[in-house]
This record gives structure tokens, sequence and C-alpha cells, in this order.
């Protein structure tokens, strides 16, 4: 991580407790994640997610969606849906959100409704 980070001989501080889990929901959630499948998906899997081009264009989606969560209107959304903890938090709880029921209705005959219509 020292190596990622640029941090020589300097101290990181103590991990947070909720470390494990902010990465997981990042990995599975986070902009530029979501934003790269979505990519790859566009182009039927003819591109590879490690390719620099594709990664690129996730970078900038993910950019594009940090500029519109930081809208007055959206932050309010955002925090009265997700009402506890820092805003990048509520920001990825969000997004965590937003992609289960994404997949969910993918799965069900009735889209957006978590099958219970």
């Amino acid at each position: 991580m020292r190596e990622v980070v640029g941090a020589e001989g300097q101290r990181l501080g103590r991990r947070p407790k909720d470390l494990y889990t902010r990465l997981a929901e990042l990995a599975l959630a986070g902009p530029a994640v979501v934003a790269l499948r979505a990519l790859t998906n566009l182009y039927g899997h003819k591109v590879e997610r490690t390719d620099a081009a594709i990664r690129v264009l996730a970078g900038q989606v993910a950019y594009a969606f940090r500029s519109y969560v930081n809208l007055p209107e959206v932050t309010a959304l955002i925090r009265a849906l997700e009402p506890a903890g820092d805003y990048w938090k509520q920001v990825l709880a969000y997004c965590v959100r937003a992609a289960g029921s994404a997949r969910w209705s993918r799965s069900t005959s009735t889209p957006c409704t978590n099958g219970s219509a």
C-alpha cells in the first residue's frame, strides 16, 4: 500500500475499522468500476477491461459522476436517502444500493420493482 500512495518513510496512520468493507463496496459499486463494466458490456466484451483506453473512459465517467453528486440538489437527495455518515460514505452506500437494485431488476420480469409488483 505504501508503494501505491508514495508514502516513503511516512506513516499512514491507523487502519480504519471499516477499511475492508469500504474497499469491498468500492470494488462492487464504485463509479469507476461500474463505468468500466458498463463500457465493456457496451462494446460486447470486444474490449478487455485492462485496456488503457477503456479505463481512461471509465475514469472520465467516474469524474463526471463525482461532479454530479456534488450538485446541491443531488447532495440533498443523497443525504436524505442515506442520513448517516460522511458524505463520501453516503454516496458509496447509495451506489451499492443502486447497483444491487439494478442487478435485481435485470433478473425479474418487472424492471426496477425488485419483483414485488
